[in-house]
């Protein structure tokens, strides 16, 4: 089953609502309680969950098999975000709009290819994939979707996240086909020398269109 959808619209949601402008600087207490949270053990109405997500709980059948890799990735890599404080700054989103432009074919003036809600998703998810792969490293693979998905980094994480008791898949079906996508075998790797998260994949297929472009118009 192809899940190149599911991660490229986990990762494109990873910005929330109060996640313009870097959370406050924890303190002493705020940490101390954060490590004592207690997470549901069972449904509202004290029958068992089939997932749990962080606070959030899912009965039997609520959620399909297509849909758990978006409800668990989704909320985790908005966490990450945050605990890394990887919110794009304003002069990342300008230097990116501004690189993404083209010409208006009736001035001299640009307009940009893509809207700048979109740039804002596209620099976090470089910045989450960027900061995933540097400390965690792993396979990464060739998606439609994402040309660079670090997929061993995502896997290393999350485990890390059910060891921590942030999710979990009570549901056997559901847990054997989340962990599929992620435990391999893989297909498209790319290459550990090839892999590059210096620049959002937009601007290095730009680059990539230019540099063809000018050499193409070479005598």
């Amino acid at each position: 089953m192809q899940y190149q959808h599911l991660i490229a619209a986990a990762l494109a949601s990873v910005v929330l609502a109060g996640c313009a402008s870097r959370p406050p600087a924890q303190t002493t207490h705020d940490a101390a309680q954060q490590q004592t949270t207690a997470y549901p053990e069972t449904l509202p109405s004290g029958e068992p969950f089939a997932v749990r997500v962080l606070h959030q709980t899912y009965a039997p059948g609520q959620v399909k098999p297509s849909e758990i890799i978006r409800v668990v990735a989704r909320p985790l890599l908005q966490k990450f975000a945050i605990d890394n404080n990887l919110t794009p700054t304003q002069e990342e989103l300008e230097d990116f709009s501004r690189a993404m432009t083209r010409p208006k074919s009736d001035s001299n003036a640009t307009q940009p290819i893509i809207p700048a809600s979109l740039a804002s998703s596209v620099v976090l998810s470089w910045k989450t994939d960027r900061e995933l792969y540097n400390k965690y490293g792993g396979a990464v693979v060739f998606q439609q979707m994402n040309p660079q998905e670090p997929v061993g980094a995502y896997a290393a994480y999350l485990r890390e996240c059910e060891v921590r008791g942030e999710f979990v898949i009570a549901d056997e079906a559901l847990r054997e086909e989340f962990w599929a996508y992620f435990d391999g075998p893989y297909r498209m790797v790319v290459p550990p020398e090839d892999v590059d998260f210096s620049k959002p994949w937009m601007l290095k297929v730009r680059d990539a269109r230019n540099k063809n472009s000018g050499a193409a118009k070479t005598p």
